[in-house]
């Protein structure tokens, strides 16, 4: 066997070793939306990186109004749109201690029929943040539905969605800020700014006063909640 034989063996073997990592990499598209200016996710699998690809509504800031994380997209925000997400197979990727972690747990339906009031029983001890409203009427945390230590409560109408989680995983320092619960208060309808370090998102723990609407009347971004037109809140900070 000639010598320039074995050296061309040899560089197509390199050329295959070199391919095969890319091979583990595996890219999708898919569509996420915030309807109602309600948070929703759309789970994937191992995501390494996500780009969005074509955009359908709202103003879709990464950071402010989607993100991604090892588990999927998540929009806030009214922003619609569809991502380009690419992920690596079993073993390609950081587990449960990636950083762009948080929470992870079961999801569940609670739902509001006829406008009655309904509790649903579950494990609370994590939190729970709403996934993606069922029905046509809003889902508003502190109004139209909350949850306590036994179980997630709507009424008004309100059929979605939740996550909820048995404990707090993954990214995130819980001394920097992260599970903390912080009042921000609009007074005398004038726009107020509450610094803090938000990692992953923000919820509404109870609703003091005002009308408070996510993208409306208040929000967030990486070091501040703002909210305005009256609306007092506390939230809670992952």
């Amino acid at each position: 066997m000639s010598r320039l034989f074995l050296l061309v063996l040899a560089a197509i073997a390199a050329m295959i070793g070199l391919a095969a990592p890319a091979s583990a990499q595996s890219v999708q598209r898919v569509k996420c939306e915030s309807w109602n200016y309600q948070p929703a996710s759309c789970p994937a699998y191992n995501v390494a990186e996500a780009r969005l690809v074509e955009h359908k509504a709202g103003n879709c800031l990464q950071g402010r109004d989607w993100r991604y994380d090892q588990r999927g997209i998540y929009v806030f925000n009214g922003c619609r749109a569809v991502f380009e997400v690419r992920s690596y197979g079993a073993g390609g990727y950081p587990g449960a201690g990636y950083p762009g972690g948080g929470y992870q747990g079961n999801v569940i339906r609670c739902e509001s029929r006829d406008y009655r009031n309904q509790r649903c029983p579950a494990n609370t001890s994590g939190g729970v943040r709403l996934q993606r409203v069922i029905g046509s009427s809003p889902c508003r945390e502190g109004q139209t539905w909350g949850w306590d230590r036994s179980g997630v409560w709507v009424s008004n109408g309100c059929r979605a969605e939740f996550v909820v989680n048995g404990g707090y995983i993954g990214g995130g320092n819980p001394g920097g800020g992260y599970g903390r619960t912080i009042e921000c208060n609009s007074r005398n309808y004038q726009p107020a700014r509450c610094s803090v370090n938000v990692g992953n998102g923000v919820d509404i723990v109870t609703v003091l006063g005002g009308e408070c609407i996510r993208g409306r009347s208040w929000g967030w971004d990486r070091n501040s909640i703002w909210v305005n037109d009256g609306c007092r809140a506390r939230f809670r900070v992952y």
